[in-house]
């Protein structure tokens, strides 16, 4: 059985390539949670591709902050990214100071530690542009699924207009994919 982020690693390269938040790929995203075509689509890759692993255990939504709002019900919301150490899979995601209703979701790939501390996280990202593009603005509304490298957060507060979130996916048949 394969992992979220062995259906996400799957899908690193897709790019839009008919118009805004458009692709083939990209439009069976959108109308997967029912969103409309060229819609905003983080949330709806993460959805699909955990989908695609656990079935109907995982949150079918096309909205960043509703990933957000579910983790925090079942008790798997952190602000801490430290926490990630001890988990098994994981979402990152954050939240626009200025729009609350508004953010970015994505899988933390990897853990880039020193002496157990995680400094980096190799991410794996729909919506957002290359690794290093727009990163002062959390790479948001960009151009296709890829991999970047983010430097995270370790509490609630706003740094830079965005509040940083990490969802636990530990215990969820098909999201464990870290020893």
């Amino acid at each position: 059985m394969k992992t979220i982020i062995e259906y996400a690693r799957g899908d690193v390269g897709v790019r839009e390539s008919a118009g805004r938040n458009r692709s083939p790929r990209i439009d069976t995203y959108n109308l997967f949670v029912g969103n409309q075509l060229g819609d905003p689509y983080c949330a709806a890759a993460v959805s699909y591709w955990g989908a695609c692993a656990a079935g109907s255990n995982f949150l079918r939504s096309g909205s960043s902050q509703e990933f957000r709002r579910w983790a925090a019900r079942l008790g798997r919301l952190s602000f801490n990214a430290q926490d990630l150490n001890s988990w098994k899979g994981g979402l990152i995601g954050f939240t626009l100071e200025d729009d609350p209703d508004h953010g970015h979701v994505g899988l933390a790939e990897k853990r880039l530690t020193t002496d157990g501390v995680i400094l980096k996280l190799q991410t794996i990202e729909a919506n957002t542009g290359p690794a290093g593009a727009v990163e002062a603005q959390g790479g948001r509304d960009g151009e296709g699924v890829f991999q970047k490298i983010r430097t995270p957060s370790n509490d609630s507060s706003f740094k830079s207009g965005l509040q940083w979130w990490y969802v636990n996916l530990t215990g969820i048949r098909g999201c464990e994919y870290w020893a």
